[in-house]
């Protein structure tokens, strides 16, 4: 004599097919179990059945479950026909089924719908969003357990590795990955979007600190920054989602150059979204000046704007300790020259691209321009290599934060404070 659970039943067909109801906890059970016999004659109930456990409806698990594969029924037509908007697909069905949600917000699709699955009266069709770690890209599992054997898998000839294993793991506290950080944006595998996923999450970070002022700064900079704060908005009031947001900005970009802004599984180069959010406008120059005698260089050290490609500190920062001022030596006087900032209007945000990953950077940069006093702070720090970015963010209160937006998805990791952290030499 035996006996198996209904679970384990699963997949079989018996002649005779003995069945213990009692054991049954809800109509599935019953119907795994009494689907097992290959005929009715050949059925044998124990017991009788419990009428209320086959009646009393489904779970919430279960109705959920069914509601979303009506959504993704929609999304999977809606794509056929071509009437599937951008932002809405996307690698996970959490995000998918939640983009659609904010899309149709009249719920015409649920017409359709069994009765038992309609919505209660207060449920929330939004759906939190949910980070599925088990979702990588070409994991390579070297230690398999394999019917109580332990096998060792060769990945010396495995295909190339994906952006997600490329890029360098960072330590992390264990206490920090508890923390609720800054939200990020998460990366779209059929559209490469790393380089935007960076910039838009430090974006997002630094709007969120006053979004009244911020959602002003970012519209007079540029008209692509103005839609991306309008979608940080959305965002925020669950209109839309991040993605969403990124993904209209990059079409907008993409209408204005599409080769510089490729779609698909290519790369694209973050300078040339740093170029398609921040205009070419010049804020003012740096040179050379004299403090005592006026003196000021005619060639500017940097034109200052948004945006700064910065190949020396030296044009930066005031290291010219060892250039006299020509017009103080003809007056046999010896006088050095030092930096000097003009600036015709003041930048809201300063991008600085380095050519070399060697600079050690302050925190904050100070300067005085015409008896004003101008601070700059770290906001946020763009890494790339091996065709991916990730980025890491200064909140406010000097925290640090990593996102990829492959490996940590719409959430961020606390690495520690900005005062904690040791410079590598």
């Amino acid at each position: 004599n035996f006996a198996m659970t209904d679970y384990a039943s699963q997949g079989k067909t018996r002649e005779y097919n003995v069945v213990h109801p009692t054991r049954c906890k809800d109509h599935m059970s019953y119907y795994t179990c009494l689907s097992r016999s290959s005929s009715a004659e050949g059925t044998i109930l124990l017991k009788e059945p419990d009428a209320d456990r086959i009646t009393k409806g489904i779970s919430g698990f279960l109705r959920q479950e069914c509601r979303e594969l009506h959504v993704l029924d929609e999304v999977t037509k809606l794509k056929y026909e071509g009437l599937l908007p951008e932002g809405i697909l996307h690698p996970l069905r959490n995000l998918t089924v939640r983009a659609y949600v904010l899309w149709n917000k009249s719920a015409s699709n649920e017409k359709s719908w069994h009765s038992a699955l309609a919505y209660g009266p207060g449920e929330n069709r939004l759906k939190r969003v949910e980070a599925d770690g088990t979702w990588f890209m070409n994991m390579n599992l070297r230690n398999v357990d394999l019917k109580g054997k332990k096998r060792l898998i060769d990945t010396s000839e495995s295909p190339a590795k994906s952006p997600a294993e490329k890029v360098k793991r960072v330590a992390r506290c264990a206490e920090s990955q508890e923390s609720v950080g800054p939200c990020g944006l998460i990366w779209d595998a059929d559209n490469y979007s790393c380089a935007y996923d960076s910039i838009f999450t430090v974006l997002h970070s630094i709007w969120l600190r006053d979004t009244r002022v911020w959602q002003r700064r970012l519209g007079d900079i540029s008209s692509n920054l103005e839609l991306l704060s309008r979608g940080f908005e959305q965002a925020l009031n669950n209109e839309s989602t991040l993605e969403m947001a990124r993904n209209r900005v990059r079409d907008s970009m993409i209408r204005t150059n599409p080769a510089h802004y490729p779609i698909g599984m290519r790369f694209t180069n973050i300078c040339r979204v740093v170029d398609g959010i921040i205009p070419g406008h010049l804020c003012g120059i740096s040179t050379l000046a004299c403090d005592v005698c006026g003196y000021r260089q005619a060639n500017p050290l940097v034109h200052f704007g948004e945006h700064i490609e910065l190949t020396s500190t030296g044009r930066f920062h005031n290291d010219s300790e060892d250039t006299n001022c020509p017009d103080c030596v003809l007056q046999q006087s010896v006088n050095k020259l030092s930096v000097s900032i003009w600036l015709e209007r003041m930048p809201y945000l300063i991008f600085v691209e380095f050519s070399s990953p060697r600079y050690i950077i302050d925190h904050e940069l100070n300067y005085n321009t015409d008896g004003f006093e101008v601070q700059f702070r770290l906001a946020g720090l763009i890494y790339g290599g091996q065709n991916h970015f990730v980025c890491r963010i200064v909140d406010a209160a000097g925290a640090v934060w990593y996102h990829d937006g492959i490996t940590t998805g719409s959430g961020c990791v606390r690495e520690g404070s900005l005062s904690d952290i040791v410079r590598d030499t």
